[in-house]
């Protein structure tokens, strides 16, 4: 297993994404405004995809395992909240577009 104070490289561009989507992390942390946290995060994928359509620039930035660590713990409380936010009260099942409660029926076999 590699040591926490090891350290990687990622193409500068995928390096400016991830640091727009911490800062978008901290940012919901505060506010809790899942709006805002998809439009930023919706921006920065789009530029993204933009910048790297034609490829990588070539240069590389350092991120420590530590740091992605954090990064991916707040990640983790993120879908966390969404997931329990998904949940129907009365149910504790999740909720969809549509859903249907059959008043009648008839069985077919």
């Amino acid at each position: 297993m590699e040591d926490i104070d090891d350290s990687i490289k990622l193409p500068k561009e995928l390096y400016s994404f991830y640091q727009g989507i911490v800062d978008a992390l901290d940012a919901w942390t505060e506010d809790k405004d899942n709006f805002k946290y998809w439009d930023t995060a919706t921006s920065l994928r789009e530029g993204y995809r933009e910048e790297v359509f034609m490829g990588f620039a070539g240069t590389e930035e350092e991120i420590s395992i530590r740091t992605l660590k954090e990064f991916l713990n707040k990640a983790s409380d993120k879908l966390n909240y969404g997931i329990e936010a998904a949940k129907e009260e009365e149910t504790g099942l999740f909720t969809m577009y549509f859903s249907y409660d059959a008043v009648e029926y008839e069985k077919d076999w």
